[in-house]
């Protein structure tokens, strides 16, 4: 995806970048949302896998479901940060990588566990998620309006 992104928006084939980076973000929501139907529906098969032990499993499949509640959709935040770097906005695209795993992330999971316990581990990372792929969505949505405006002006 990289790669086609780099080579249609060099090319000034802006819509054609935006096209590959949507069927990117489709693609692998559709996968995501794949492993989290299975997630979400044999969890203790999953874990089994692993352990045999009735209570490690049982908090295990309690800590899946909640821990993987945004993968669907953490493919935005991925690809979003991918797309800027793509177009040679290195800053904005290291930002954007580092807010699931440690902007975001490290402050949540200090304060929602004070709260809510071993829950408030599991629900971290879906906050953080669901905050990461707004502040990637919001910067998408700009980026794409100051192109459809270079490109009004520049017509």
């Amino acid at each position: 995806m990289q790669t086609i992104i780099a080579y249609n928006y060099g090319a000034q084939e802006h819509n054609r970048a935006k096209r590959a980076l949507l069927m990117s973000i489709i693609a692998g929501s559709i996968i995501l949302g794949i492993g989290f139907i299975l997630i979400q529906t044999i969890p203790h098969n999953l874990v089994a896998i692993f352990t045999n032990n009735n209570e490690l499993s049982s908090i295990a499949v309690n800590g899946m479901k909640i821990y993987t509640g945004m993968l669907p959709f953490i493919g935005i935040s991925i690809l979003g940060a991918v797309y800027f770097q793509s177009i040679g906005s290195a800053k904005v695209s290291v930002v954007l990588s580092l807010l699931r795993q440690v902007i975001i992330l490290i402050p949540v999971i200090i304060i929602v566990p004070k709260i809510y316990g071993l829950n408030g581990v599991w629900v971290s990372q879906p906050i953080s998620d669901l905050l990461a792929m707004t502040i990637v969505c919001v910067f998408l949505i700009n980026e794409f309006k100051k192109e459809k405006y270079k490109k009004k002006v520049l017509s």
